[in-house]
Protein backbone atom coordinates (compact mmCIF):
# COMPACT_ATOMS: atom_id res chain seq x y z
CA UNK A 1 0.00 0.00 0.00
CA UNK A 2 1.30 3.53 -0.74
CA UNK A 3 1.75 5.85 1.57
CA UNK A 4 -0.89 8.76 1.50
CA UNK A 5 0.27 11.86 0.36
CA UNK A 6 -0.37 15.27 2.27
CA UNK A 7 0.21 18.40 0.63
CA UNK A 8 -0.55 21.47 3.29
CA UNK A 9 -0.67 25.07 2.40
CA UNK A 10 1.33 27.24 5.23
CA UNK A 11 -0.46 29.95 5.98
CA UNK A 12 0.55 33.27 8.41
CA UNK A 13 -1.86 35.09 10.38
CA UNK A 14 -1.55 38.69 11.47
CA UNK A 15 -4.48 40.48 13.77
CA UNK A 16 -4.35 44.40 13.78
CA UNK A 17 -6.23 46.44 16.34
CA UNK A 18 -8.47 49.10 14.44
CA UNK A 19 -9.11 52.09 16.89
CA UNK A 20 -10.78 55.62 16.90
CA UNK A 21 -7.98 57.60 16.57
CA UNK A 22 -10.14 60.00 19.09
CA UNK A 23 -11.06 58.05 21.69
CA UNK A 24 -8.54 55.15 21.48
CA UNK A 25 -11.88 52.92 21.53
CA UNK A 26 -12.04 49.46 19.22
CA UNK A 27 -13.73 50.12 16.41
CA UNK A 28 -16.24 46.65 16.45
CA UNK A 29 -17.83 44.91 13.36
CA UNK A 30 -16.32 47.92 11.19
CA UNK A 31 -15.45 46.75 7.48
CA UNK A 32 -11.98 47.16 5.86
CA UNK A 33 -9.74 46.03 2.57
CA UNK A 34 -6.56 44.16 3.05
CA UNK A 35 -4.73 44.03 0.15
CA UNK A 36 -1.92 41.38 0.58
CA UNK A 37 1.00 41.00 -1.92
CA UNK A 38 -1.38 43.04 -4.17
CA UNK A 39 -4.56 40.78 -3.57
CA UNK A 40 -7.81 42.42 -2.37
CA UNK A 41 -9.78 40.61 0.32
CA UNK A 42 -13.30 42.45 1.97
CA UNK A 43 -13.74 41.80 5.78
CA UNK A 44 -14.91 42.87 8.97
CA UNK A 45 -13.26 43.78 12.49
CA UNK A 46 -14.37 41.33 15.25
CA UNK A 47 -16.23 42.81 18.56
CA UNK A 48 -12.95 44.05 20.01
CA UNK A 49 -11.79 45.63 16.87
CA UNK A 50 -9.31 43.04 15.31
CA UNK A 51 -8.85 42.72 11.80
CA UNK A 52 -7.72 39.18 11.24
CA UNK A 53 -5.51 38.89 7.70
CA UNK A 54 -4.20 35.54 5.82
CA UNK A 55 -1.57 35.80 4.43
CA UNK A 56 1.11 33.20 2.17
CA UNK A 57 4.19 34.06 3.67
CA UNK A 58 5.69 35.74 6.34
CA UNK A 59 7.00 38.04 4.76
CA UNK A 60 3.58 39.03 2.63
CA UNK A 61 3.28 43.01 2.39
CA UNK A 62 0.07 43.87 3.82
CA UNK A 63 -1.98 47.78 3.52
CA UNK A 64 -4.77 47.75 5.46
CA UNK A 65 -7.95 49.95 4.30
CA UNK A 66 -10.89 50.78 7.31
CA UNK A 67 -13.98 51.50 5.12
CA UNK A 68 -15.58 55.07 6.74
CA UNK A 69 -19.34 56.74 5.91
CA UNK A 70 -19.84 59.87 5.02
CA UNK A 71 -21.60 61.53 7.55
CA UNK A 72 -25.20 62.05 6.72
CA UNK A 73 -24.67 66.10 6.77
CA UNK A 74 -22.11 68.57 6.15
CA UNK A 75 -19.81 69.43 9.02
CA UNK A 76 -19.35 73.12 8.73
CA UNK A 77 -17.78 73.03 11.90
CA UNK A 78 -14.27 71.86 10.18
CA UNK A 79 -14.76 74.22 6.98
CA UNK A 80 -12.56 77.48 6.72
CA UNK A 81 -15.98 79.45 5.73
CA UNK A 82 -17.78 78.52 9.31
CA UNK A 83 -18.71 81.46 11.18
Amino acid sequence: MPAASHHFVKRFAQAFAITDSETGQPLANRKFIAVVDGRETLGITDAGGFAHIQAPSEGSLISLHVVFKSPARTLNELSRNAQ
